[in-house]
């Protein structure tokens, strides 16, 4: 009988060579999801706004960290500022492949029995310049 190859222990994050830049806006969305969920009394007041979505331009710096986010025109401003207060300085697992264009397009979702959910959008609504 052949004994199984031997298995590495998995190496630290930072000797993986860069995510593929799907794969980190994927990252950049899930920890966003994860986020705003854990957060209830946010999550309780956007069940009950009428807007069920938002496209959000999001910022990572170079060490991997939430550095800026902005919303689009049909979000309140107190949703924008309760957005930034808990997104900006959330780390990631790792810093954005050198290949990634800047910001990020988001597409952020709480209607219709989504817990939230982030996906990218097939055409891009008009940018607000602000960030």
């Amino acid at each position: 009988m052949v004994a199984p190859p031997a298995v590495s222990a998995d190496p630290p994050l930072a000797e993986l060579p860069p995510l593929p830049r799907m794969a980190y806006v994927n990252a950049v969305r899930f920890v966003i999801e994860n986020t705003l969920a854990a957060d209830v009394s946010l999550m309780v007041r956007l069940w009950q706004m009428r807007t069920q979505a938002v496209y959000a331009w999001v910022w990572v710096d170079d060490t991997g960290q939430l550095v800026g986010l902005t919303l689009d025109e049909q979000a309140e401003p107190c949703l924008e500022r309760a957005f930034r207060r808990r997104l900006v300085g959330i780390g990631l697992d790792a810093p954005p492949p050198a290949s990634l264009r800047w910001p990020i397009l988001l597409r952020l979702d709480w209607g219709h029995g989504a817990s939230v959910s982030a996906s990218g959008p097939t055409t891009a609504p008009p940018r607000r310049m602000s960030q």
